[in-house]
């Protein structure tokens, strides 16, 4: 084990660049570095500043963070396993680049399965299973910029969330193809982020919301299928996010929820639970058109604000308006 900057110990160091270290399998290579999982300078693998690294077929476990790159670029973790570390699996932090995450486990880590933050750009995370963890995947970039990251074919179950997206600079990052369920809080997350997709992922029996744009603006939400949520699909304090052709059935308090001015819910399909379409927090000028809202168990439409919306030509079911609560 390797003492890296005074107070932060790792069980490998990598100080170069194109190393691999390749392991039998994740069951039988097992890296877990002496002390608490609770150390906030224990990693099970470090580097600072290496391109071209490669990590496979190994396991990390008790670590503080499984592993921990600075600076680090063009490199590839594949076919690992980290398990029940006190903060992330693995993170990632202060201008990293171009890395591919993939095929990786992420059971029971304290904080995260993987940790981006503060200038991670163009890396794709693919292929992984995050478990028992607070959230599954996240990238954040209170300052700098994160852009351009994926998210792709990953499984989240029981987390706190399942993808979360956060900060300022964190924008044009793609959700896709992703399956959530059973989270704790919320299922995709996108927070303070603007420009951001999340498309055709599937997120299912979360507390909260399915998915939740929070302050995050013009975001395409597209094609996702949200099933046995709290509310399927959340817009708060946000303008020109566009919800599209997605389809969201039998949420518990609404199917979609917008708090928000100007944003554009159009051709999707809401169908049962308690309410279908909820407008509050001074929501006005949200273009509702050519969606199916239909089985709700109280109102297709509450406008609990009265303020102006732009709904029109939607499908109800049934003509009975009374059905409609405005």
């Amino acid at each position: 084990y390797t003492i890296v900057n005074g107070s932060e110990t790792a069980g490998v160091n990598i100080d170069k660049d194109s190393v691999t270290l390749l392991g039998k399998d994740s069951a039988s290579t097992i890296i877990d570095p002496p002390g608490a999982s609770t150390l906030s300078g224990l990693f099970g693998i470090y580097a600072d500043t290496q391109l071209s690294l490669i990590i496979k077929n190994l396991a990390v476990v008790g670590a503080y963070d499984g592993i921990h790159f600075r600076n680090v670029d063009s490199s590839y973790v594949t076919g690992d396993s980290f398990s029940y570390n006190g903060n992330a699996g693995i993170s990632m932090t202060d201008d990293g680049d171009s890395n591919r995450i993939a095929t990786n486990s992420f059971i029971g880590n304290t904080s995260y399965g993987v940790f981006l933050q503060v200038n991670m750009n163009n890396n794709l995370l693919d292929n992984n299973v995050a478990s028992s963890t607070g959230t599954g995947f996240f990238v954040g970039s209170p300052t700098g910029n994160s852009t351009d990251n994926t998210f792709k074919n990953n499984t989240a179950t029981s987390n706190s969330d399942g993808v979360h997206i956060s900060g300022g600079g964190s924008t044009s990052n793609t959700v896709t193809g992703n399956t959530v369920s059973s989270s704790s809080n919320r299922g995709i997350m996108i927070n303070s982020a603007n420009n951001n997709t999340v498309d055709s992922n599937r997120v299912t029996s979360t507390t909260n919301e399915g998915i939740f744009m929070n302050s995050a603006s013009s975001c395409l939400v597209r094609n996702n299928v949200a099933v046995s949520n709290g509310v399927g699909i959340r817009i708060n304090s946000a303008t020109g996010n566009r919800l599209y052709q997605n389809l969201i059935q039998t949420s518990v308090l609404a199917g979609i929820r917008i708090g928000a001015n100007s944003n554009r819910i159009d051709q999707n399909d809401v169908i049962g639970g308690d309410t279908g379409v909820w407008l509050d927090n001074s929501a006005t000028s949200n273009v509702i058109t050519k969606n199916n809202i239909t089985g709700s168990n109280v109102s297709s439409v509450y406008n609990s604000v009265g303020a102006s919306q732009d709904l029109t030509r939607n499908w109800f079911g049934s003509t009975d308006s009374v059905a409609i609560k405005n």
